[in-house]
């Protein structure tokens, strides 16, 4: 879990653009960890700023995909294919940028909360969360059409074309991130990655002590 790939992708969607001056500062040694990287498509444009990415996906494919944009830079990257609630392949205290695009939204609440317990735990003190999480009015993704007793996992979280799948309004994205995790900007969005226009939460955080 942690991949959209094999989707069909749109390239307006160049999210990463307007937040690369704060991931390049807080990147201090320009360690970033993401969380789903897919086939690579943010990670090219992280290592095109010059920072170091190891990335992690289930979707051994897609892994291989971005291992082979990566060979254009000159930098060090890693591209793993593995679960996201396996242990981490960096050490604790070690990441300046924690990046995960769509890639939190699979699980249940209690294991999302750890799993984001750990991303603070490999993040140095000064280290930097981005995020993406599936808004409650993301319609056209399962946000309404999934909504009944059948499907229902937990609140907010249904069975989405036989896979789980979570959806988050403003509280659930604060509630989630404030435990270990200050956040500095919050905003809801449409982006057009996919086939259709999709609804987002987009949140930028620091690390708490």
């Amino acid at each position: 879990m942690g991949s959209q790939a094999g989707r069909n992708t749109d390239v307006s969607d160049l999210w990463l653009d307007r937040w690369l001056p704060r991931i390049v500062e807080a990147g201090k040694d320009g360690r970033v960890f993401e969380v789903g990287c897919g086939e690579g498509r943010d990670s090219v444009v992280l290592l095109r700023a010059g920072l170091s990415v190891t990335g992690i996906d289930i979707n051994l494919v897609a892994v291989e995909r971005a291992r082979e944009k990566a060979t254009a830079f000159a930098q060090s990257s890693r591209f793993l294919s593995q679960d996201v609630r396996a242990v981490f392949p960096v050490e604790p205290g070690s990441i300046d940028v924690v990046l995960a695009s769509l890639s939190l939204h699979y699980f249940s609440w209690a294991e999302t909360v750890d799993l984001v317990r750990r991303l603070r735990a490999i993040a140095k003190p000064s280290g930097v969360l981005l995020a993406r999480f599936n808004a409650t009015d993301d319609y056209h993704f399962g946000a309404r059409r999934h909504r009944d007793a059948t499907s229902e996992i937990e609140p907010d979280y249904y069975l989405v074309e036989g896979s789980p799948k979570r959806f988050l309004n403003r509280l659930a994205v604060e509630r989630l991130l404030s435990e270990c995790w200050r956040i500095e900007a919050i905003e809801h969005l449409t982006i057009n990655r996919y086939t259709q226009p999709k609804r987002v939460w987009e949140a930028f955080a620091r690390a708490m002590a």
